[in-house]
């Protein structure tokens, strides 16, 4: 029986009618999850990150933020102020990992409410930017996971991130482990229900062999969590939106907040057990 590289059960992958371009999609018959049986190489999926970074297209918004946090100023973005709130009142003490800091405005956020922040991020790209504006970044390969200590860490927080890992069930593990009792993971992650996967084949960032790998809905998220030891596991819909000044975006965020649309966005947390 297969192990699933997600869940780390062992359980059939049954094959799906879903493709990622020339990628074919299985499921994990214990979470749920879609995922890619391909594994590209290190140094291929390295240089995609840092070229999308540099990308005028891609990443403009992200390196508006960098050249505001260079400036000093924090760029607004209330769901994840809500959330960091959120594990403050979760947890005793101050020590946060986040895992794909990307440009460190979330990491600015954390300094600037008192955490003590490390970020652990495969681009040696955004790694040198986050340093530049004082925060703690390290680098990890690709296909590796970071060099988390047992019991170091009060929080851990990846932002879209958890679609884009090959080895999520090591990772998972060595979260939990680093994790101290009553310790808190939170992740977001691209909602991928049915209604979403229709246009599965549009989505840019799977064009690029293979960016994203795993494919999570509210229920697999939550089973992949309870799985891996996580307790008080919850998964939420992001509703909140800010809009643009336009009456389309004013439209959809409205239509979001009231669930007349599906989220594109899932939020999960969960906290390792207080005992053993």
């Amino acid at each position: 029986m297969p192990i699933c590289r997600v869940c780390g059960a062992s359980a059939a992958l049954e094959a799906t009618e879903y493709r990622s371009h020339e990628h074919v999609l299985v499921r994990c018959i214990h979470c749920g999850t879609l995922l890619t049986l391909e594994k590209a190489a290190a140094e291929s999926l390295a240089e995609t990150y840092s070229a999308l970074f540099r990308s005028e297209q891609n990443y403009a918004p992200y390196r508006h933020d960098y050249e505001c946090l260079r400036q000093g100023t924090l760029p607004r973005d209330l769901t994840r102020m809500y959330y960091l709130r959120k594990i403050e009142y979760m947890v005793r003490d101050r020590d946060l990992v986040e895992i794909g800091g990307g440009t460190g405005s979330f990491g600015f956020l954390c300094r600037s409410r008192g955490w003590n922040y490390t970020d652990y991020d495969i681009s040696p790209d955004t790694v040198e930017q986050c340093r530049a504006i004082g925060l703690n970044a390290r680098l990890f390969r690709v296909h590796e996971i970071p060099p988390l200590a047992p019991a170091s860490c009060d929080a851990v927080v990846m932002w879209e991130v958890l679609e884009h890992v090959h080895e999520a069930d090591a990772l998972l593990t060595a979260i939990l482990r680093a994790l101290r009792p009553g310790g808190v993971f939170l992740c977001s992650v691209p909602n991928c229900s049915p209604k979403h996967l229709e246009t599965l084949a549009s989505w840019q960032l799977v064009e690029i062999p293979p960016i994203h790998v795993n494919f999570f809905t509210r229920a697999s998220l939550y089973a992949v969590l309870a799985t891996h030891g996580f307790v008080a596991v919850h998964v939420r819909h992001r509703r909140l939106r800010l809009p643009s000044c336009n009456w389309r975006s004013v439209k959809r965020s409205v239509r979001l907040l009231l669930g007349l649309d599906e989220a594109m966005t899932l939020i999960a947390w969960g906290r390792k057990p207080k005992t053993a």
